[in-house]
């Protein structure tokens, strides 16, 4: 494509760029970001301003790209790089992550030449390029290549990218999604894959640590038959606004707050899933708000009736899976 004298043509966005604008040669260009566009100090390079606000919140204003002496990024964590502080909003406490064994393959043995390394990239991975900075990872520097981590749902990223992805999500209180399948939430194997780079990168590294959030003591869950059907109601409710008939009956239906309603599971071969839907809501690890209107969940518990009609066995077991992973 040939463009204007004053423009480039970049592969990575297929369009005719500013010579000025920002470089591919990892922030040489002393040109602030084009419009629209946000300075990623963490890959170096301008990324959409839609896809820096789903990463790192609303930018505070337009970056502007500093100059660098030399383009090789160091072998460890740097420290003159400004990270998000993990500050969990006041009254919210914190837990660890439930870190597990890495998947297997799910990052890249030390001491690779270039060739192995593009090799296991071209193998492994689903994506062949840098989902946030859109680089391919043919043109990436050893070692942000070498940090690659392949996740559960076969998507790689660079070591800093999912450290700071982490850390945003935790911040803001919503499950860790991989950002090119947010179906997909990142669980014990992958967070023990990052932990892995992280210290194989710096010694002291340690995953951001995860909120807990409680509703008032006045909220309780109710996971019950409501009904003559096979399924149980799962419910949080209201306990001051519950309503007894002369019957003896409680009617709950005014007691549910904005968001309190969270599906149904079948009623029979569910009791040690309903155990692990009790214990996250003891720990504080079902809603991620602690008052209405409540945002639920962690993880995927919101089914319907219908959800459960077919593979039903394997459906309950999954859930399980994904509960205990989080817990």
């Amino acid at each position: 494509m040939e463009c204007p004298p004053d423009k480039k043509y970049s592969p990575i966005l297929k369009m005719c760029i500013s010579k000025g604008a920002f470089s591919l040669e990892k922030g040489k260009s002393k040109s602030g970001c084009p419009q629209g566009r946000n300075w990623n100090a963490y890959t170096r390079k301008c990324i959409g301003r839609s896809l820096y606000k789903r990463l790192y919140g609303t930018p505070r204003k337009q970056n502007t790209i500093k100059s660098v002496k030399n383009n090789r990024k160091p072998k460890s964590i740097s420290p003159a790089i400004k990270r998000r502080p993990n500050i969990l909003p006041s009254g919210r406490k914190s837990t660890e992550l439930n870190v597990g064994k890495p998947n297997k393959n799910s990052f890249m043995n030390q001491g690779l030449s270039r060739k192995e390394m593009l090799q296991w990239v071209n193998k492994t991975c689903k994506n062949q390029e840098n989902p946030i900075s859109l680089e391919p990872y043919i043109e990436v520097d050893d070692n942000e290549l070498e940090s690659l981590i392949k996740l559960g749902s076969d998507f790689c990223y660079p070591f800093e990218a999912l450290d700071q992805h982490m850390k945003s999500s935790i911040d803001r209180g919503i499950p860790v999604k991989d950002i090119m399948n947010p179906s997909y939430r990142l669980d014990s194997a992958d967070y023990g894959a990052i932990q892995h780079v992280g210290q194989r990168l710096k010694k002291t590294y340690k995953l951001p640590k995860i909120g807990i959030t409680k509703p008032m003591a006045k909220y309780k869950l109710f996971i019950d038959k409501g009904d003559s059907s096979d399924f149980k109601f799962v419910f949080l409710f209201d306990e001051t606004k519950v309503k007894t008939k002369a019957d003896g009956k409680k009617e709950y239906i005014q007691a549910i707050p904005d968001g309190g309603w969270l599906g149904y599971i079948p009623a029979s071969g569910t009791e040690e899933l309903e155990k692990l839907i009790k214990e996250a809501f003891k720990k504080g690890r079902l809603f991620t708000t602690s008052k209405p209107p409540f945002d639920c969940c962690k993880f995927h518990i919101k089914k319907t009736k219908d959800y459960w009609k077919d593979n039903t066995v394997a459906k309950i077991k999954s859930l399980e899976s994904e509960i205990r992973n989080y817990l």
